[in-house]
């Protein structure tokens, strides 16, 4: 059970201990408010303008060559993401670039990036995880296969989707789905960590380092 915890927890362990030592990279005491905040805000909206037109175009993609929302598309669709916004949200705060003042620009197109598989987990993740969860069950539970998990679960709260079981093994399913979109998210993650390390090679310094303040 211990193990299992772990497996499920490393790639978001590892996201959150990235999250806090970028935010700590680009916070510098002394700085006006605004000087200090604009460029996150500037770079969290303009991750999100760039997430939301590559995720748009990688959507269309992988539906061409898969010719549906399965596993592959899933990953064909986070994935970029995830290799370009891990070593991004890292280099806020890894001292990549000690000697440019870009860290605090870096933020938020990384962070909204490299955070957009754990934003999915109630979408794409859990759809990939329930597809794999009912390809070994009969196929009534295939109506379990959503990327909105919300609207699944208000659909089984007013019945209008019934599964063999009940509730109970709608229940026991949908939560099968959700750890396992849950791994798919953190190994994704952590995928991109592994590109980070092997671009940044032995320079990058240890994640349970202290950071200093951006300059």
């Amino acid at each position: 059970m211990r193990r299992a915890l772990l497996l499920v927890a490393a790639g978001p362990r590892t996201a959150l201990a990235d999250l806090l030592h970028a935010i700590e990279g680009v916070l510098t005491p002394g700085l006006p408010p605004v000087r200090e905040l604009a460029p996150p805000v500037a770079g969290l909206a303009a991750g999100w303008y760039l997430y939301i037109a590559l995720n748009g175009w990688l959507s269309t993609a992988a539906r061409m060559l898969t010719g549906d929302r399965t596993l592959l598309g899933v990953l064909i669709e986070h994935f970029p993401a995830a290799l370009v916004g891990v070593p991004l949200l890292r280099a806020a705060s890894w001292g990549a670039l000690e000697w440019w003042h870009w860290r605090r620009w870096l933020f938020g197109p990384g962070a909204v990036l490299a955070l957009s598989p754990f934003v999915s987990i109630p979408g794409d993740f859990y759809l990939a995880g329930a597809t794999l969860v009912t390809a070994a069950l009969p196929a009534p539970f295939r109506v379990l296969r959503s990327d909105d998990l919300f609207l699944l679960l208000e659909q089984l709260d007013l019945g209008l989707i019934v599964v063999p079981g009940g509730r109970l093994a709608a229940g026991a399913v949908c939560t099968a789905g959700l750890a396992l979109g849950t791994c798919l998210a953190g190994w994704l993650y952590l995928a991109g960590a592994a590109w980070h390390t092997l671009i940044a090679g032995r320079g990058s310094p240890d994640a349970s380092a202290p950071r200093g303040p951006a300059s």
